[in-house]
C-alpha cells in the first residue's frame, strides 16, 4: 500500500478546520475533490478517519491515532522540502531544479521566449513540467511537489507570492459548421441560443466565470456535455454544435481546421499568474520570476 503525503495533509487539514469547505479553501482545491481524496485514503486504509456530524467534522478514534503519527511525518516532510530548497538555492548547487505546474497554453504566446530567457538567467536549470487539473491548480505548491504554477484565475491565490504574467482575450470556440463560425467576433448576447460544454471537477466560481454564467442580463448559460480536459472540450466542440470559452493562448496553441476561435469583445480579459509556495524564493524560482519579468518588459516595449 502506498500512501501519499498529500492525502495525509488533506485529512489533517479537515480535522483542524472542522469542515471540508473551510479546509478546501485553505488547500486551494474544490470541496468535492477534497472529499474524494479523503474517501480514497479511507478506502486504502480500510478504516474511517473522519466523522461528519451536524456540529462539524471530527476525527474518529482511529483517525486521531493516524493523525497523531501523520503529524510527525508531515513535519519531517516539510523539513526535507525546506532543506532541499535551501540547498538548491546555494551557489554551490551544480543544477537548479525547478518543477513547474501548468494548464494548457502555459504562458501564452510568451512560453517559448520565457523558457529561453530562463535558461539565459539560470543556465544550470533542470526543468520539469507537470500539467495540473482545472480544479486543483495550486495544491502541489503546498505539499512540496511543485516550485511554481502558471495558474489561470479565478483561483484562491490569497497571500501566496504571485506575479501577473499576462492578460489575454477570452474566445468563443465553435465548430466550423456552427452558425457563428463565419463571424469575426462575438458579444455575450450572441451566446443566448448556444449550448456550452461544462468543465468537470472545476470550482464553482472558476466554472461560472469561464462560462459567463450568469450573463449580464441575469440569464443563465445552458450546458450540454461535461468535459474533463481542454483536449476533450475541443473534440466535443468540433463534433457538435456545442461551444466553449477559452483564452487566446489556446487558440494560438491548438489551431485546427475544424474549429474557429472568435474574440468575445464585451467581457473582461483572462489572465495568467505565476504563483509560488509560501516562504522565500529559491535561486531557480528567482530565475523564473526574473525571466517572466524580462519577457513582460520586452513585450510592453
Amino acid at each position: 500500500m502506498e500512501l501519499s503525503i498529500r492525502q495525509l495533509r488533506y485529512v489533517a487539514a479537515v480535522a483542524q478546520a472542522g469542515s471540508f469547505t473551510r479546509a478546501a479553501r485553505r488547500l486551494f482545491i474544490t470541496t468535492p475533490s477534497l472529499s474524494q481524496q479523503v474517501a480514497k485514503l479511507e478506502r486504502q486504509l480500510g478504516v474511517k478517519l473522519l466523522d461528519r456530524t451536524s456540529a462539524g467534522v471530527r476525527p474518529t478514534p482511529a483517525g486521531r491515532e493516524v493523525l497523531a503519527r501523520a503529524a510527525r511525518l508531515l513535519e519531517l516532510h516539510d523539513e526535507v522540502v525546506s532543506l532541499a530548497r535551501t540547498l538548491g538555492a546555494g551557489p554551490e548547487a551544480p543544477t537548479a531544479a525547478l518543477r513547474v505546474g501548468f494548464l494548457p497554453g502555459t504562458a501564452g504566446r510568451q512560453t517559448g521566449r520565457l523558457f529561453d530567457e530562463l535558461r539565459g538567467v539560470e543556465p544550470s536549470v533542470s526543468l520539469t513540467m507537470k500539467q495540473v487539473p482545472w480544479g486543483d491548480q495550486l495544491s502541489g505548491l503546498l505539499d512540496g511537489e511543485l516550485d511554481a504554477v502558471f495558474a489561470r484565475p479565478p483561483v484562491p491565490i490569497g497571500e501566496l507570492p504571485h506575479h501577473l504574467v499576462l492578460t489575454e482575450p477570452r474566445m468563443l470556440v465553435v465548430s466550423r459548421r456552427h452558425p457563428l463560425a463565419g463571424r469575426v467576433e462575438v458579444v455575450v448576447a450572441d451566446l443566448s441560443d448556444c449550448v456550452q460544454v461544462e468543465a468537470a471537477d472545476a470550482p464553482e466560481g472558476w466554472r461560472a466565470w469561464w462560462a459567463l454564467d450568469p450573463r449580464p442580463d441575469g440569464s443563465r448559460a445552458r450546458f450540454g456535455s461535461v468535459v474533463h480536459s481542454l483536449e476533450e472540450m475541443l473534440e466535443v466542440v468540433a463534433a457538435s454544435h456545442e461551444v466553449g470559452i477559452t483564452p487566446q493562448s489556446i487558440a494560438d496553441a491548438f489551431p485546427r481546421p475544424d474549429i474557429v476561435f472568435l474574440p468575445i469583445t464585451d467581457v473582461s480579459p483572462a489572465s495568467i499568474e505565476l504563483v509560488f509556495p509560501p516562504g522565500p524564493l529559491s535561486r531557480p524560482q528567482c530565475a523564473l520570476l526574473e525571466a517572466v519579468t524580462r519577457v513582460g518588459a520586452a513585450s510592453d516595449g
